[in-house]
């Protein structure tokens, strides 16, 4: 385990980094108290991970988190995509081709996620509701993939 405080290169707490309360609380220039109510409500939200006798520490990715989020994201994308298809106005059309231009936060995923906005705004125009399903519920579990290699190139997942 690494000493709280040590950030990694990207500026981040690293998955299983002890966080000391004491450390913590001299670094920001505060008591202890607010520190102490902090890690117990970010144990609350699942970021950090209490270990009985040891401390509090951050807690990792699992595969399995990854794997949920991107299932729910992808019904909903599916079913927004759908809608989407069978209501959007000539304006929303508009304003849909123009958005999809914006860039992705990982440069290697950027061209193929666009190619695959692509489509699906393709299919959204024709009014297509089940391609664009389909091919909504595609961009969502290629997005899934790409985070899942993601984090494990970078040793982000929890063990």
């Amino acid at each position: 385990m690494s000493h709280c405080g040590k950030q990694s290169s990207t500026g981040v707490l690293k998955p299983g980094e002890r966080l000391m309360e004491a450390k913590l609380a001299e670094e920001m220039g505060v008591s202890r108290t607010p520190v102490r109510e902090a890690i117990r409500k970010l144990e609350l939200e699942g970021f950090i991970v209490m270990i009985p006798r040891k401390g509090a520490y951050v807690a990792g990715i699992s595969l399995k988190d990854i794997v949920d989020v991107f299932e729910v994201w992808a019904a909903l994308e599916s079913l927004a995509a759908g809608l989407a298809a069978e209501r959007i106005t000539a304006e929303e059309l508009e304003q849909l081709y123009r958005f999809r231009t914006i860039s992705l936060s990982v440069p290697s995923r950027m061209r193929a996620s666009l190619e695959e906005q692509k489509k699906l705004a393709e299919a959204i125009a024709e009014r297509d509701i089940s391609l664009a399903q389909i091919l909504a519920q595609e961009h969502i579990e290629n997005a899934e993939n790409n985070m899942i290699e993601t984090v494990t190139r970078m040793g982000l997942l929890a063990k």
